[in-house]
């Protein structure tokens, strides 16, 4: 098995389009959250949720945005700030079919800023994030930037393109957005 490193997951959005929050949906026989976490558990040191809600899940740690109501950009910053190691994986909870394995092969690539791209499509919440963006990603803050692909071009990324990798499919990048996404991720299980 590969290194074990930390594995943040945001699960603070406000599930507008859902209209109920996302990482409590029934998902299986758990739900959304607990089964990313299941899925990732080999390969993470530890599991840190970013959420202001917290959800009644053993051997996890729960941490709030420092910077409130914009997005996924506080929720990466809130990572790095935590952060206690060098890098970290940052995930979606509403991206469920991704594993351990899925890491694993974007970590072979780890330079400061590693995102998964997959038929030219950026995913910046299946990433490696190292600690050492935490001030440059904090300034983009305050400048008022809160896009992630903005963001992203503006500091050193290394784009993994795994659109021929056999290990990823449509199903482990699908974000879950809208109740119809939600039914095709049921459909998959």
């Amino acid at each position: 098995m590969a290194e074990k490193i930390p594995v943040y997951i945001l699960a603070g959005g406000l599930s507008t389009r859902m209209g109920t929050p996302k990482a409590a949906l029934p998902f299986g026989n758990t739900t959304l959250l607990q089964f990313l976490i299941n899925n990732i558990s080999p390969i993470a040191s530890e599991v840190v949720v970013v959420s202001d809600k917290l959800y009644p899940i053993n051997n996890v740690t729960f941490i709030e945005d420092f910077y409130k109501n914009i997005g996924p950009a506080a929720g990466i910053h809130a990572a790095l700030k935590h952060l206690k190691t060098s890098h970290a994986c940052i995930l979606s909870c509403d991206t469920p079919f991704i594993s351990y394995k899925h890491i694993y092969a974007i970590l072979q690539h780890h330079l400061n800023i590693t995102i998964t791209t997959y038929h030219q499509k950026k995913h910046p919440l299946m990433g490696i994030y190292n600690k050492t963006e935490l001030h440059n990603w904090e300034q983009l803050i305050l400048q008022g930037e809160k896009k992630l692909l903005f963001m992203l071009s503006q500091l050193q990324v290394c784009y993994v393109d795994v659109t021929n990798d056999p290990a990823f499919t449509k199903q482990t990048l699908l974000n879950i957005n809208t109740q119809q996404q939600y039914i095709t991720a049921l459909q998959w299980l």
